[in-house]
């Protein structure tokens, strides 16, 4: 049923069964972020939330114009759409201090510190993969 309204974050049902089952069933690994997105909107507001993904847009253009040797354009953008702003954040403040292959170091970096807040950055394809990924939420 149609309650008109903006995200399902407005809704007083929500989560509801329908995007309950929605969410089981999906194994896209950017949807993951789904449900802690609208509970983010629920929280600060869809402004406060679009705000924010224009930050995301912004270090993801920085990501792929200064660090992307080429190869990892795939991993930097399920990087902005998987890791939280502030994480995004601390690498790009990380990769100032080091000198060297500014570009491998980056990529290190995003894989560690999404290891670290338990963020998949890769394709779930198998059962296996569905199973870890229920077991990290």
């Amino acid at each position: 049923m149609k309650r008109n309204h903006e995200t399902c974050a407005d809704c007083d049902e929500f989560p509801c069964e329908k995007f309950v089952k929605w969410l089981d069933m999906d194994s896209f690994v950017t949807h993951q972020k789904c449900f802690p997105n609208i509970q983010r909107i629920k929280k600060i507001g869809i402004n406060a939330f679009l705000r924010e993904q224009e930050e995301r847009k912004v270090l993801l253009e920085i990501m792929l114009e200064q660090y992307n040797p080429g190869k990892c354009m795939s991993l930097y953008c399920l990087a902005s759409s998987l890791m939280g702003v502030k994480s995004l954040n601390e690498a790009m403040e990380q990769i100032e201090s080091i000198e060297e292959n500014k570009a491998r170091s980056f990529k290190i970096l995003i894989q560690d510190l999404s290891e670290r807040d338990k963020i998949i950055l890769r394709l779930l394809k198998s059962e296996r993969d569905k199973i870890i990924l229920r077991l990290l939420k």
